[in-house]
């Protein structure tokens, strides 16, 4: 990243008290550091081991849900590792051994049982006479076959896991007995259940720790305990955690770092309801610049979103076409590049622009205008060549990179970006002063005063070319009809996500293969309407 980038390494972006839309709903985020210092405050108020009790208990509640889906006779297994998650597990197979259930236990290691509560729980295990697995010194070739054979035995018996090996604390790669586990076990897509985070995952940036020599368990449910965690909302922690259920424990973290957005707040009106009265003057006007020769359709499709998001008048100005071309559709005006067009509420500019002499001009011309500005695509490819083209704005900037181009901008690695997604949104906000959609699973949305958010809708329906110029016509036309820019992205990136989930979920869709990105607006367009219904 630039020197005055924050390195990508942890969720440390500041709490700010700021306006977050009443139209929507919100969750909470805590990093691992606040987690830690709620957990130690509760420790020391509580008797030893009612933390664990607690966390135990929920934890057992789920994987007896999962346990009834199982076949009769299928053990339960808890995977053990060292420290009070290992403790949090082997608890969990204690009490449903209590309620009859075949549950049992393996210990990864001689530090399994480490902690103060961790120790208790598993002197009450041996006393229990609960099957245990212990480990025992072997050559790694002995251990690996081994292994093998254990875990396909249980497999074989259909055993439903409890992943107690790593919690919130893994700085390294997962490695030796525990990375043959997991490895084993994603393999034979066996049935998982996490405590607290799965092994594997940063539960702070959601990446696998280690990246690209990182492994992690798949799950089907994560049981977090004390608080929501931004970890589990986006990246690759989204094909580890499955479903997510919090157990607070009957803790309250404050402050929270960041949220998560649910979805519209229920019973409150979207901001885009329209008075009897309305006109297409009241609903704003949305100027799109891009479209340079070979890259029409980009800029066509944000028009095209633009017009279905609800903007009252939208004009294209493609690249390189000085004259104006006839329109391209009957519901859109055209307009040349370096013409002045009356009335413009908001400015779309980049997509299909290409990086011509002709697309900076348009690109210098858009930053110039007294109006919010989304910037997309090749316009941000642009500002990343020369980062100062990027000027002090008195009207707010929206840039909606995805994960490449957020690195081209923040001159660093890609893996970089993925590896901490939420910081790198945030770098981008502060050092462009600007407000930020970082796409991708679980996009994060930053403003340039520290709010952050992870978008909680969204599909790999929508990885298909021409997805991010929908929604930036559509965070566009979202801006022209008067929502603040901080509204805007929340909503827009929001509303993109939900329409294409409705589509995977359509009945003669179902599923997430082959969503054209030209069928996304009028999704999108259903989606905001259902959304504003009285």
């Amino acid at each position: 990243m630039t020197s005055t980038s924050t390195e990508c390494g942890g969720c440390r972006a500041p709490a700010v008290e700021g306006d977050w839309p009443a139209s929507l709903a919100f969750s909470g985020l805590a990093s691992i550091a606040s987690v830690r210092a709620t957990e130690a405050e509760a420790l020391s108020r509580h008797p030893p081991g009612a933390l664990m009790a607690a966390a135990a208990d929920a934890l057992a509640d789920r994987v007896a849900h999962w346990a009834r889906r199982q076949p009769v006779c299928a053990p339960i297994i808890a995977l053990v590792g060292p420290g009070n998650n290992g403790g949090d597990a082997l608890l969990a197979a204690l009490i449903l051994r209590e309620k009859g259930f075949d549950a049992r236990a393996w210990l990864l290691d001689t530090r399994s049982g480490d902690a103060a509560d961790a120790a208790a729980v598993l002197r009450q295990a041996r006393q229990s006479g609960m099957p245990l697995w212990e480990p025992e010194p072997m050559d790694p070739q002995d251990r690996g076959r081994a292994d093998t054979r254990a875990v396909q035995d249980a497999v074989a018996e259909r055993a439903l896991w409890i992943d107690g090996l790593y919690g919130i604390g893994l700085t390294r790669p997962v490695e030796g007995r525990a990375r043959d586990w997991i490895r084993f076990l994603n393999a034979a897509r066996a049935t998982v259940v996490a405590a607290d985070v799965p092994s594997g995952i940063h539960a702070d940036t959601g990446a696998v720790v280690g990246g690209a020599q990182g492994l992690a368990l798949r799950c089907v449910e994560t049981v977090s305990f004390i608080g929501d965690k931004p970890g589990l909302r986006t990246g690759a922690a989204l094909d580890h955690v499955g479903t997510v259920t919090i157990a607070t424990l009957g803790l309250a973290i404050d402050p929270v770092e960041g949220h998560w957005l649910i979805g519209p707040s229920p019973g409150t009106l979207s901001p885009l309801r329209r008075a009897r009265n309305a006109h297409k003057g009241r609903q704003g006007t949305v100027r799109l610049l891009g479209g340079a020769p070979g890259m029409r359709g980009a800029v066509m499709l944000a028009a095209r979103a633009a017009q279905r998001a609800g903007a009252g008048k939208v004009y294209l100005s493609l690249i390189d076409d000085s004259d104006g071309a006839p329109p391209l559709d009957p519901d859109w005006m055209v307009a040349p590049p370096q013409a002045t067009v009356p009335g413009v509420s908001a400015i779309v500019v980049g997509c299909g622009m290409g990086q011509s002499a002709s697309a900076e001009a348009a690109l210098r011309s858009a930053l110039e205008a007294d109006c919010p500005v989304v910037v997309d695509a090749d316009a941000l490819n642009l500002i990343a060549r020369s980062p100062g083209r990027l000027p002090a704005r008195q009207a707010s900037t929206l840039l909606t990179p995805h994960p490449l181009e957020a690195a081209r901008l923040l001159k660093c690695s890609l893996d970089q970006i993925l590896q901490d997604r939420i910081t790198a949104a945030g770098a981008l906000a502060r050092d462009f002063r600007a407000f930020v959609i970082l796409k991708g699973a679980g996009s994060v949305c930053s403003a340039p005063d520290g709010r952050w958010c992870v978008i909680s809708s969204g599909s790999p329906a929508l990885a298909t070319a021409g997805s991010g110029d929908v929604l930036a016509g559509t965070v566009g036309a979202l801006l022209a009809q008067g929502l603040s820019a901080w509204e805007a992205l929340l909503w827009g990136a929001w509303a993109h996500g939900r329409a294409a989930e409705r589509w995977s979920s359509a009945t003669q869709h179902g599923g997430e293969i082959g969503l054209a990105a030209s069928e996304l607006p009028d999704w999108i367009r259903s989606t905001l309407n259902l959304e504003h219904a009285p």
